[in-house]
Protein backbone atom coordinates (compact mmCIF):
# COMPACT_ATOMS: atom_id res chain seq x y z
CA UNK A 1 0.00 0.00 0.00
CA UNK A 2 1.34 3.24 -0.95
CA UNK A 3 2.33 5.89 1.66
CA UNK A 4 1.97 9.18 0.61
CA UNK A 5 3.01 12.49 2.15
CA UNK A 6 1.15 15.73 1.22
CA UNK A 7 3.86 19.05 1.04
CA UNK A 8 2.55 22.46 -0.49
CA UNK A 9 5.24 24.89 -2.50
CA UNK A 10 4.16 28.25 -0.19
CA UNK A 11 5.01 31.64 -0.79
CA UNK A 12 5.45 34.52 1.80
CA UNK A 13 2.22 36.39 1.41
CA UNK A 14 0.07 33.86 -0.38
CA UNK A 15 -2.15 33.22 2.64
CA UNK A 16 -5.68 33.35 1.16
CA UNK A 17 -4.97 30.79 -1.50
CA UNK A 18 -2.91 28.64 1.11
CA UNK A 19 -6.24 28.24 2.94
CA UNK A 20 -8.26 27.96 -0.39
CA UNK A 21 -6.26 24.93 -1.07
CA UNK A 22 -6.43 23.04 2.38
CA UNK A 23 -9.96 23.71 2.31
CA UNK A 24 -10.62 21.97 -1.02
CA UNK A 25 -7.50 18.88 0.40
CA UNK A 26 -9.41 18.37 3.65
CA UNK A 27 -6.06 16.01 4.72
CA UNK A 28 -3.25 17.02 6.83
CA UNK A 29 0.09 18.37 4.92
CA UNK A 30 2.97 20.08 5.25
CA UNK A 31 3.87 23.64 4.53
CA UNK A 32 7.12 24.20 3.00
CA UNK A 33 7.39 28.03 2.73
CA UNK A 34 10.47 29.37 0.42
CA UNK A 35 11.89 31.64 3.26
CA UNK A 36 15.00 32.52 0.71
CA UNK A 37 14.22 36.39 -0.17
CA UNK A 38 13.99 38.44 -2.98
CA UNK A 39 13.54 37.59 -5.98
CA UNK A 40 11.15 34.52 -5.12
CA UNK A 41 12.38 31.31 -6.92
CA UNK A 42 9.91 28.64 -7.38
CA UNK A 43 13.03 25.93 -8.41
CA UNK A 44 14.30 26.74 -4.80
CA UNK A 45 10.92 26.12 -3.32
CA UNK A 46 10.58 23.65 -5.33
CA UNK A 47 13.57 21.46 -4.27
CA UNK A 48 12.59 21.82 -1.01
CA UNK A 49 9.72 20.34 -0.98
CA UNK A 50 11.36 17.14 -2.77
CA UNK A 51 14.22 16.78 0.03
CA UNK A 52 14.56 15.20 3.32
CA UNK A 53 11.26 12.78 2.39
CA UNK A 54 11.11 10.25 5.10
CA UNK A 55 11.84 6.76 4.84
CA UNK A 56 8.97 5.22 5.19
CA UNK A 57 7.17 7.40 2.19
CA UNK A 58 6.35 5.57 -1.00
CA UNK A 59 5.99 9.13 -3.08
CA UNK A 60 5.60 12.61 -2.09
CA UNK A 61 3.10 14.52 -3.35
CA UNK A 62 4.17 18.22 -3.86
CA UNK A 63 1.11 21.09 -4.68
CA UNK A 64 1.73 24.41 -5.35
CA UNK A 65 -0.28 26.59 -3.12
CA UNK A 66 -2.75 28.68 -5.46
CA UNK A 67 -4.21 25.30 -6.68
CA UNK A 68 -7.78 23.85 -5.91
CA UNK A 69 -7.50 19.61 -5.03
CA UNK A 70 -10.74 18.17 -6.63
CA UNK A 71 -13.28 15.96 -3.84
CA UNK A 72 -11.13 12.73 -2.84
CA UNK A 73 -8.03 13.44 -3.86
CA UNK A 74 -5.82 11.89 -1.44
CA UNK A 75 -7.83 8.64 -1.78
CA UNK A 76 -7.59 8.80 -5.69
CA UNK A 77 -3.57 9.30 -5.19
CA UNK A 78 -3.53 6.06 -3.80
CA UNK A 79 -4.72 4.25 -6.62
CA UNK A 80 -2.52 6.03 -9.21
CA UNK A 81 0.23 5.34 -7.38
CA UNK A 82 -0.75 1.72 -7.37
CA UNK A 83 -1.10 1.47 -10.92
CA UNK A 84 1.55 3.95 -12.07
CA UNK A 85 4.16 2.98 -9.01
CA UNK A 86 6.98 4.05 -11.05
CA UNK A 87 5.88 7.44 -12.65
CA UNK A 88 6.10 11.15 -11.89
CA UNK A 89 2.46 11.81 -12.24
CA UNK A 90 1.40 15.81 -13.49
CA UNK A 91 -2.05 16.10 -11.26
CA UNK A 92 -2.69 19.75 -13.97
CA UNK A 93 -2.27 20.20 -17.26
CA UNK A 94 -3.40 23.55 -19.06
CA UNK A 95 -3.25 24.33 -22.47
CA UNK A 96 0.53 24.82 -22.49
CA UNK A 97 3.00 22.55 -22.99
CA UNK A 98 1.81 23.10 -26.02
CA UNK A 99 2.40 19.39 -27.48
CA UNK A 100 1.40 17.21 -24.85
CA UNK A 101 -2.29 19.55 -24.57
CA UNK A 102 -2.48 18.44 -28.26
CA UNK A 103 -1.89 15.02 -27.61
CA UNK A 104 -4.19 14.73 -24.48
CA UNK A 105 -7.25 16.27 -26.51
CA UNK A 106 -6.86 13.26 -28.82
CA UNK A 107 -6.54 10.70 -25.96
CA UNK A 108 -9.46 12.54 -23.68
CA UNK A 109 -11.74 11.77 -26.76
CA UNK A 110 -10.84 7.82 -26.86
CA UNK A 111 -11.37 7.93 -22.90
CA UNK A 112 -7.58 7.50 -21.58
CA UNK A 113 -6.15 8.54 -18.15
CA UNK A 114 -3.24 9.57 -18.98
CA UNK A 115 -1.18 11.36 -21.54
CA UNK A 116 2.97 11.13 -21.55
CA UNK A 117 4.37 14.37 -21.31
CA UNK A 118 6.20 15.30 -24.62
CA UNK A 119 10.03 15.17 -24.60
CA UNK A 120 10.70 18.25 -26.04
CA UNK A 121 7.93 19.73 -23.37
CA UNK A 122 8.50 21.74 -19.94
CA UNK A 123 6.78 19.34 -17.26
CA UNK A 124 3.70 21.09 -15.57
CA UNK A 125 4.26 21.30 -11.95
CA UNK A 126 1.36 23.02 -10.48
CA UNK A 127 0.45 19.54 -8.67
CA UNK A 128 2.78 16.27 -9.29
CA UNK A 129 2.98 13.01 -7.26
CA UNK A 130 6.80 11.61 -6.76
CA UNK A 131 8.22 7.69 -6.04
CA UNK A 132 10.55 8.99 -3.32
CA UNK A 133 13.53 6.82 -5.20
CA UNK A 134 12.82 9.03 -8.18
CA UNK A 135 12.38 12.37 -6.44
CA UNK A 136 15.88 11.45 -4.57
CA UNK A 137 17.35 10.82 -8.39
CA UNK A 138 15.76 13.94 -9.64
CA UNK A 139 17.83 16.09 -6.98
CA UNK A 140 21.01 14.14 -7.17
CA UNK A 141 20.99 14.56 -11.04
CA UNK A 142 19.93 18.37 -10.71
CA UNK A 143 23.29 18.54 -8.39
CA UNK A 144 25.68 16.41 -10.73
CA UNK A 145 24.27 18.54 -14.22
CA UNK A 146 24.39 22.18 -12.99
CA UNK A 147 25.30 22.99 -16.89
CA UNK A 148 22.45 21.03 -18.03
CA UNK A 149 19.62 23.13 -15.98
CA UNK A 150 18.94 25.91 -18.63
CA UNK A 151 20.71 28.82 -16.46
CA UNK A 152 23.12 29.33 -14.04
CA UNK A 153 20.67 30.07 -11.09
CA UNK A 154 17.24 29.07 -12.60
CA UNK A 155 14.32 29.91 -10.91
CA UNK A 156 11.45 27.93 -12.95
CA UNK A 157 10.63 24.50 -11.72
CA UNK A 158 8.75 23.76 -14.67
CA UNK A 159 11.78 24.03 -16.90
CA UNK A 160 14.17 22.40 -14.75
CA UNK A 161 11.95 19.42 -14.35
CA UNK A 162 11.65 19.44 -17.78
CA UNK A 163 14.97 18.86 -18.76
CA UNK A 164 15.64 16.45 -16.10
CA UNK A 165 12.78 14.25 -18.06
CA UNK A 166 14.35 15.13 -21.50
CA UNK A 167 17.79 13.77 -20.66
CA UNK A 168 17.05 11.25 -18.00
CA UNK A 169 13.76 10.08 -20.59
CA UNK A 170 11.97 9.10 -17.30
CA UNK A 171 8.32 8.91 -18.10
CA UNK A 172 6.05 11.54 -16.52
CA UNK A 173 2.95 11.26 -17.29
CA UNK A 174 -0.17 14.22 -16.58
CA UNK A 175 -3.83 12.86 -15.39
CA UNK A 176 -6.83 12.74 -17.88
CA UNK A 177 -8.71 15.12 -16.69
CA UNK A 178 -6.57 17.39 -14.43
CA UNK A 179 -7.31 16.51 -10.74
CA UNK A 180 -5.95 19.61 -9.33
CA UNK A 181 -6.97 23.08 -10.89
CA UNK A 182 -5.53 26.20 -11.12
CA UNK A 183 -7.71 29.42 -11.19
CA UNK A 184 -4.95 31.86 -12.37
CA UNK A 185 -6.33 34.16 -10.03
CA UNK A 186 -2.91 34.71 -7.95
CA UNK A 187 -0.12 36.74 -9.75
CA UNK A 188 2.66 34.30 -10.58
CA UNK A 189 5.67 34.14 -8.23
CA UNK A 190 7.84 34.41 -11.65
CA UNK A 191 6.28 37.64 -12.40
CA UNK A 192 2.92 37.02 -14.60
CA UNK A 193 -0.01 39.07 -13.25
CA UNK A 194 -3.10 37.65 -12.31
CA UNK A 195 -5.44 38.35 -15.57
CA UNK A 196 -8.88 39.80 -15.57
CA UNK A 197 -10.10 36.31 -16.64
CA UNK A 198 -7.74 33.32 -16.40
CA UNK A 199 -5.68 32.41 -19.03
CA UNK A 200 -6.66 28.67 -20.72
CA UNK A 201 -3.20 27.58 -21.15
CA UNK A 202 -2.74 28.50 -17.49
CA UNK A 203 -5.98 26.39 -16.29
CA UNK A 204 -6.82 23.02 -16.45
CA UNK A 205 -7.27 21.91 -20.16
CA UNK A 206 -9.90 19.23 -18.61
CA UNK A 207 -10.77 19.59 -15.19
CA UNK A 208 -12.42 17.57 -12.81
CA UNK A 209 -15.01 19.99 -11.44
CA UNK A 210 -17.12 18.23 -8.82
CA UNK A 211 -17.20 14.81 -10.73
CA UNK A 212 -15.45 12.03 -7.82
CA UNK A 213 -12.37 10.53 -9.01
CA UNK A 214 -13.01 7.38 -7.67
CA UNK A 215 -15.52 6.44 -10.30
CA UNK A 216 -12.99 6.61 -13.02
CA UNK A 217 -10.52 3.52 -13.46
CA UNK A 218 -6.97 4.66 -13.17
Amino acid sequence: MPTIHIRIQHSPGRHEPLERLLRSLQHPAVIVQDNGGAPANPWRGFKQCLSNIPPAVSHVCVLQDDGVACRNLVPVLHQIAESRSNDVICLFLGGVPRRTAVRAKELEAKGHRYVDVHGADFVPVVATMWPTPVAQSFLQWCDENPLRLGHRDPRSDDAVAGRWMRYTRHKVVCTIPSLVQHPDDVPSTIGKRASAGADRNRVALFWIGDNDPLELQW
